[in-house]
């Protein structure tokens, strides 16, 4: 982040710039005083230098010349980046994204330790609700998303049908989380803690004003039984 040497063990990629075909592949090394080591390429190719690194990082036709020691200078700055429950809750996955992009850049299981170039971040836990969180890395520094423990939440409904877990915004506004499975009669959801409700009707009622709503809240580490009717 500096424009100190010090980013090492990185797959580097060495790519044929005229036929895009991978032509040698190493992963990168540092000594004990910080140099790295030098590896022999064949003089007569231009190179694509890819450092695969999330995001990548490529070099486009890089020429090397004959008979002399050629040092390439690609920057690499990155952090790390962990997301994890408080204390001893049920682990979660997150997805990472470049801010500004729709693409999907990593898939990050919980407790993981995961190194990104410097830059801005979107990190989408795939929890129950999800939670976005905009990410400013910095090179050599580690960013942790800690999300509370969840509740876990058994529900009833006594018969098969439709309905949907709603949470309870902050504006007073609901936003919905989930829908429960037309196939079964009881459902196992572990929630992040706050306010929430089901809207559910059971298949073989004959009209919308059958409709039963039930609101709850869930508190970390605690299990809510809920019948709906």
């Amino acid at each position: 982040g500096e424009g100190m040497p010090v980013e090492t063990n990185l797959n580097v990629t060495f790519r044929n710039s005229m036929t895009g075909t991978a032509a040698y592949e190493f992963v990168h090394y540092l000594d004990g005083s910080g140099r790295p080591d030098s590896v022999q390429v064949d003089p007569v190719l231009n190179y694509d230098i890819i450092v695969n690194t999330l995001p990548r990082v490529v070099r486009d036709d890089v020429n090397i010349l004959n008979g002399k020691h050629n040092v390439i200078r690609i920057s690499a700055p990155q952090g790390t980046i962990v997301v994890k429950p408080e204390g001893r809750g049920n682990p979660f996955s997150a997805v990472v994204r470049q801010k500004g992009k729709s693409e999907i850049l990593h898939l990050q299981d919980g407790f993981q330790s995961v190194r990104y170039l410097e830059g801005e971040y979107e990190v989408e836990t795939l929890t129950l609700p999800r939670r976005i969180f905009p990410v400013s890395l910095k090179a050599g520094k580690t960013m942790t998303i800690t999300l509370p423990s969840t509740g876990a939440v058994n529900i009833n409904t006594l018969a098969v049908g439709y309905g949907s877990i709603f949470e309870f915004l902050a504006n007073g506004e609901t936003q919905w989380v989930c829908n429960l499975d037309e196939t079964k009669s009881r459902h196992f959801f572990n929630l992040l803690p706050g306010d929430y409700k089901i809207a559910f009707r059971a298949r073989r009622t004959k009209g919308s004003k059958y409709t039963a709503i039930k609101t709850f809240e869930v508190k970390s580490g605690q299990t809510l039984n809920i019948s709906m009717f």
